[in-house]
C-alpha cells in the first residue's frame, strides 16, 4: 500500500511541475525535464508497486487456503 501512495504522491507532483524546469547531468549538456523524469520515476515504482501487490497477494492465497 505505501508504494502504492508513493506513485500517487509522485504522479501528484507532476501536476505542479513548471514546463520550464529542466535537470541537468552533466556538464556536456544533457538537460531533461523535470516533469519528465518524474514521470519516469513514477513509472518505475509504479512496476515495483504492482510486483510487489501480486507477489503479496499470491503469499496471502497460500495462506488463506490453510485457515
Amino acid at each position: 500500500m505505501g508504494a502504492l501512495l508513493v506513485v500517487c504522491l509522485i504522479f501528484l507532483a507532476v501536476l505542479f511541475v513548471p514546463e520550464s524546469k529542466t535537470l541537468r547531468l552533466s556538464e556536456a549538456g544533457a538537460e531533461y525535464r523535470l516533469g519528465s523524469v518524474f514521470v519516469l520515476v513514477g513509472m518505475f515504482v509504479l512496476i515495483i508497486a504492482v510486483y510487489l501487490f501480486l507477489w503479496t497477494w499470491t503469499k496471502f492465497k497460500d495462506f488463506a487456503k490453510h485457515m
